[in-house]
C-alpha cells in the first residue's frame, strides 16, 4: 500500500498558517505537535521559518554587521540551480502568506480587550503581530501579557525577555513594569526582567519615556534604563553591547570580554541541559565570540582549542574543566 503523500504547495500553505498562528500566540500546541511529526511538515516549516526569519534581518540592516567570511561570500556567489530558484519561488510565496496572515491576526486580536497571553518554551523564540505597526519578539523561557487600551495597547513582561518594534505612525505603546509606565514611541526596544525582578529597558532606537513618583525621565538610543521596586537609573551603552542585545533575535550569543561564569549563564537559558563547571578556577576565564544559541558544538570546541577546557556530557548536565 501506498503513503498517500500530501501535495507540496498545500504542506506550504499549512506550514505558513502554522507559524503565523504560532507568532500569534494562538496556536493550539497539541495539534501542531501532531502536524508536525511527519518529516515532510517538520522539513517544510523548518524551511518556512528560516525564510521568515532572514527576511526579519533584511528589515532591519543597521543592527545586522557581515562578517569577513560573509562578505566573501556575497562577493563571489554560487551558481543557482533551477531547483533553488523554484525553491526559493515557493518560500517567498509562502513567507508571504505568513505575513498577511500575521498582520490580519494582529488586526483580529486588537478587536479584544481581553488580556493575551503568549509564552516560549526553553529554547523556543516567537514572534507575533499587534495590528500593522508593531511586532513582538519573544525569547526563550519567557511570558508576556498584552491588551487593547482605548488609544493603543499595553505590554507586561512577566518572565524573560522580549523585543518591541514601532514603525511609523503606530498606535501608543505602554510597557507595564510592576506599576510603572513606560511609554515608548517609534523605535526598537530590548526589555529583559532578570531574576532579580530587575527591568532593563535599551532602546536600540526611538525614545522611552517613564513615569514614576511625579517625574518623567527619557532614554534614547546609547542608554539604557535600569529599573527596580526602589529607584531607577539611566546610564549609558556601549555600541557593542547594543549589537549583543540584538544578537539573541538571529539566534545568536555575543559574548565581548565576558566572564565565562556570565557566559555559561546565558547560554542556559536556551538549553534544556545546562553547562556547569566541574572546575570552579574556570569562573573567572574571559572570552569573546559569536556562537549559535540552539547549539554548544562551536562554543564547547572554542573553549578547548582556546583554554584547554574539555566537556563531559551526562544525562543532566555538561560539565567543564581542565
Amino acid at each position: 500500500m501506498k503513503d498517500v503523500m500530501t501535495p507540496a504547495p498545500k504542506i506550504e500553505t499549512e506550514a505558513a498558517a502554522w507559524l503565523a498562528a504560532l507568532d500569534a500566540g494562538t496556536a493550539d500546541r497539541a495539534a501542531f505537535e501532531a502536524w508536525r511529526s511527519k518529516p515532510a511538515h517538520a522539513l517544510a516549516f523548518i524551511r518556512l521559518e528560516h525564510t521568515w526569519r532572514t527576511l526579519d534581518r533584511l528589515r532591519d540592516p543597521a543592527m545586522s554587521e557581515p562578517s569577513p567570511q560573509d562578505a566573501q561570500a556575497a562577493s563571489s556567489p554560487a551558481p543557482e540551480t533551477h531547483a533553488s530558484r523554484v525553491d526559493r519561488r515557493a518560500l517567498l510565496r509562502a513567507a508571504t502568506f505568513v505575513a498577511a496572515a500575521a498582520v490580519g491576526g494582529g488586526v483580529l486580536l486588537t478587536k479584544r480587550t481581553e488580556a493575551h497571553v503568549v509564552e516560549t518554551a526553553i529554547g523556543e523564540r516567537r514572534r507575533f503581530y499587534i495590528g500593522s505597526r508593531a511586532s513582538v519578539d519573544l525569547n526563550t523561557d519567557s511570558r508576556l501579557r498584552w491588551w487593547q487600551t482605548g488609544g493603543g495597547f499595553e505590554i507586561a513582561l512577566d518572565r524573560g525577555e522580549c523585543s518591541i518594534a514601532l514603525e511609523g505612525e503606530t498606535t501608543p505603546c505602554i510597557l507595564q513594569a510592576d506599576g510603572n509606565k513606560i511609554h515608548l514611541a517609534a523605535g526598537h526596544f530590548n526589555v529583559r526582567r532578570h531574576a532579580e525582578d530587575r527591568i532593563r529597558l535599551v532602546p536600540l532606537s526611538g525614545e522611552a519615556r517613564l513615569e514614576r513618583f511625579g517625574k518623567s525621565l527619557t532614554v534614547a538610543r546609547g542608554r539604557q534604563l535600569v529599573l527596580t521596586d526602589r529607584e531607577e537609573k539611566i546610564a549609558p551603552i556601549a555600541f557593542a553591547d547594543l549589537h549583543a542585545l540584538a544578537a539573541w533575535q538571529r539566534d545568536e550569543l555575543l559574548f565581548n570580554g565576558q566572564s565565562l561564569a556570565e557566559a555559561i549563564a546565558e547560554y542556559n537559558r536556551y538549553l534544556p541541559v545546562p553547562i556547569q563547571l566541574a572546575d570552579a578556577s574556570l569562573a573567572s576565564v574571559h572570552l569573546g565570540g559569536r556562537y549559535r544559541s540552539s547549539s554548544t558544538d562551536e562554543f564547547l570546541a572554542a573553549l578547548k582549542a582556546n583554554y584547554n577546557i574539555h566537556a563531559v556530557r551526562t544525562p543532566t548536565a555538561v560539565l567543564l574543566h581542565h
